[in-house]
């Protein structure tokens, strides 16, 4: 297996095959003792090896994770990436230039903001959507047929265009195409409404085992069940990571030096991938020192991975994931969370992306609060061209930086430089008119729900605590919850 999704406290295995080869990758083996096997974060799931080359996932909580393999003579490692979810799978939030892409943990894909190149990928023209739309369905120019659209567990977004990765390794892409970054072995300058299969090598066929996705300016990428990194696009600022000088390829193209990947994420003009060991490789754009590693100092355009470092020049470690944003005018943030929920930004505070509250570019990375005054550990993010956005681990979503488009999704167009939450959560009542009477011992009450506008896991909170009390107290008393009738009246 190449991927597994399990509940928290539920369980699944992966074994090696019995003709010695774990995934089909390893040479031959003739002990299964010689696998050894660890999680990357053990927050998320715990493992526990047999003594027949099988190993029990189990998951801890709601998030992502991968188990690796490793061939203790050889030193090969290969994973198998972990979704734990009460739903279909891990919800995700992604943003591109002024439009929102996210997941739901139904498999279920939602789109808002900027629609001029059909990024939204709602198979209409309209220019823009305030609210949250689903994404129902795909083409398959293949089958020449449309299908419905489902079963999503990874989502990514470009400048104009978005990804998606089914249950099954399929790869989808929509939106504008005028530099290849949709796959589809084309260049053209039309509008992709509705999302269509990405095409494997060479442009024959359609990708198919694919683990995880990532979205750039105008660029692609996805990653292998055997850990190698694939690429397509534009590579102006060397995004395709090949090593390359040329300026786009329409089809993937092999990224150098990756053989162990487990996540990939991109933005602007840049790529990352989280290596099995928690360090992480970073590639492309590098006019705002998003590669930041000692050996790429003074270079403008790095086509080949460096790993990224911290501001010791000491490889970055426990890395959980990366988002990267900004254009391709070099003004990109980073993102980056650890294992333990930390969220770290770094690069270009144009607009307040940073979340800092400062507008002052930083070299380093600085913690900051999601929500500002008292922080929460985050389970998942993205940033987009002008804003970031962060998922919590109770599934509440957060924003902040520019707003032209209402991209930070507040019910307002206002930019902001701390973290803002997505919707408008609101209260409403089982009952709206009583009428009692004064003497009655027959109390009454008011039951109240807390709804949340936009959560990726619920739609109520019922661990919210509602108080209540009478605008006129010489009319009504509230004690405990219950109506106490005084005198004659109203209010």
């Amino acid at each position: 297996k190449k991927l597994i999704r399990v509940k928290p406290n539920e369980s699944d295995k992966v074994t090696v095959e019995n003709d010695g080869k774990p995934f089909f990758v390893f040479g031959e083996i003739a002990q299964s003792s010689l696998i050894s096997w660890r999680v990357l974060n053990s927050r998320i799931a715990s493992i526990n090896a047999g003594n027949n080359g099988e190993v029990t996932v189990t998951g801890l909580k709601n998030g992502e994770t991968s188990v690796i393999a490793k061939d203790n003579v050889t030193g090969k490692t290969i994973s198998c990436k972990i979704i734990v979810s009460d739903g279909f799978t891990n919800p995700q939030v992604v943003g591109g230039k002024d439009f929102t892409v996210a997941l739901k943990a139904d498999g279920t894909v939602w789109t808002w903001g900027l629609n001029r190149a059909g990024q939204l990928g709602i198979a209409n023209s309209t220019p823009q959507a305030v609210l949250p739309q689903k994404v129902t369905k795909y083409e398959s120019k293949y089958q020449g047929e449309i299908f419905e659209f489902k079963n999503i567990i990874k989502i990514a977004a470009g400048t104009d265009f978005a990804l998606a990765l089914d249950a099954d390794g399929r790869v989808y892409s929509w939106g504008r195409n005028t530099h290849g970054q949709l796959g589809l072995n084309t260049i053209d300058g039309s509008q992709h409404p509705t999302p269509e299969l990405v095409k494997g090598k060479g442009g024959s066929g359609v990708v198919r085992g694919a683990v995880e996705i990532a979205a750039s300016y105008r660029s692609g990428a996805l990653i292998l069940g055997d850990g190698s990194v694939w690429s397509f696009g534009d590579n102006s600022k060397g995004q395709l990571g090949d090593g390359s000088t040329s300026s786009y390829s329409a089809t993937i193209v092999g990224v150098k030096n990756i053989k162990n990947a487990n996540k990939l994420v991109g933005g602007a003009m840049n790529m990352a991938a989280v290596l099995d060991d928690g360090n992480a490789v970073i590639w492309g754009d590098n006019s705002s020192s998003q590669v930041n590693n000692v050996n790429a100092a003074g270079m403008d355009v790095c086509n080949t991975p460096y790993l990224i470092e911290d501001a010791t020049h000491a490889a970055m470690k426990n890395i959980d994931n990366i988002a990267i944003g900004g254009s391709d005018a070099g003004d990109s943030q980073i993102i980056v969370t650890d294992m333990d929920g930390n969220i770290y930004t770094w690069g270009s505070a144009l607009n307040g992306k940073l979340g800092d509250g400062v507008l002052a570019n930083r070299a380093t990375p600085v913690k900051i609060s999601v929500p500002k005054d008292t922080g929460a550990k985050v389970g998942g993010i993205g940033a987009g061209n002008a804003h970031s956005l962060a998922i919590l681990e109770n599934g509440d979503v957060y924003a902040w930086g520019a707003n032209t488009s209402g991209q930070l999704g507040d019910e307002t167009m206002v930019q902001n430089i701390y973290p803002v939450k997505v919707g408008g959560d609101y209260i409403d009542l089982d009952k709206y008119h009583i009428t009692i009477k004064v003497g009655d011992n027959d109390l009454k009450d008011i039951t109240g729900r807390y709804n949340l506008f936009f959560n990726v896991y619920k739609d109520v909170d019922s661990t919210a605590s509602i108080s209540a009390r009478s605008l006129d107290e010489s009319v009504v008393r509230v004690e405990n919850g219950k109506l106490v009738p005084v005198a004659a009246g109203k209010t």
